[in-house]
């Protein structure tokens, strides 16, 4: 049996769910960013993070959301 949240298509329909419902979800929109990301989702995950960034209330999430978007800036100009 898996661990809950273990599954990528159980995570993205959580999150999905919580952007619906609030779209200016702070930390729904970061963390899947952060998701998409990680599955190499780039085009996806730079639209997420890019409207996390204005919603972002502390410099250290500021900066970590920064260094993703040029991360994904990097990876899609190979």
């Amino acid at each position: 049996m898996k661990a809950p949240g273990a599954d990528a298509e159980e995570i993205r329909r959580h999150f999905e769910k919580a952007i619906e419902l609030k779209q200016d979800y702070f930390e729904a929109l970061r963390d899947y960013g952060y998701f998409l990301f990680e599955r190499k989702d780039y085009n996806r995950a730079r639209v997420f993070l890019q409207k996390a960034l204005p919603l972002c209330k502390s410099a250290e999430d500021e900066k970590a959301i920064q260094t993703r978007l040029a991360q994904i800036h990097e990876q899609m100009n190979r």
